[in-house]
């Protein structure tokens, strides 16, 4: 899936020197940058990471804002930033999330977890859920925005042992990427994980347009 805007480098060196801090409004929705937005997807995957945490949430991304438009940096076969009307067409509902003190977020803070964000562009989908910079998952890339541009951790890390690891569906993707062989030592954070840092809140929940 490749959604891609075709100015993706220049808005979001553009959005890293101007450090835009403002709320932007999409479709009633007053947006922050550092905003995150989960949702669940519709694969095979994201039934295994559903029965694996318990969460109907298995997708994220957090929220940036350029030249007056918002978007979602995620990561998809790639790191994507996304339009939000799109992101908010994927699945039935949304759910929202932000830090409770938003004001820790200055634009000097934006600007370094763009910076974060930027020094992972080029990494491609990690299909093996590990921990290396040499691929990013979704709920790694918003982990690793906070924890490397705004110095928050915001949650304990996880490993692979910590999950429900015993239903069809877990099992038969472990079978498919790991030959069998999953190692539970790996350090890991999920969507449902950052959905309990004590550091968000929930804003609200967000009618999508996939029923």
């Amino acid at each position: 899936m490749d959604i891609l805007p075709k100015n993706f480098i220049l808005s979001l060196l553009v959005a890293l020197i101007i450090g835009l801090t403002a709320p932007a409004w999409a479709f009633g929705h007053d947006f922050q940058e550092g905003d995150l937005l989960f949702q669940s997807l519709n694969t095979s995957q994201s039934l295994a990471i559903k029965m694996a945490t318990g969460s109907d949430y298995t997708h994220c991304g957090i929220v940036f804002i350029s030249e007056g438009r918002v978007f979602v940096y995620e990561a998809l076969a790639q790191m994507t930033m996304t339009p939000v009307e799109e992101w908010l067409e994927r699945s039935p509902e949304v759910l929202w999330l932000r830090l409770k003190d938003p004001k820790v977020l200055t634009p000097q803070v934006i600007s370094q977890m763009k910076k974060a964000g930027t020094d992972l562009k080029d990494r491609t989908y990690d299909t093996l859920f590990q921990w290396s910079d040499e691929k990013v998952y979704c709920s790694e890339l918003v982990y690793k925005i906070y924890q490397r541009g705004a110095g928050m951790e915001l949650v304990p890390l996880k490993t692979f042992g910590d999950y429900n690891l015993g239903s069809e569906a877990v099992l038969d993707l472990i079978e498919k990427r790991y030959g069998g062989e999953l190692p539970l030592a790996e350090k890991a954070v999920a969507p449902s994980d950052l959905l309990q840092s004590p550091l968000l809140e929930v804003v609200g929940r967000i009618q999508g347009q996939v029923q």
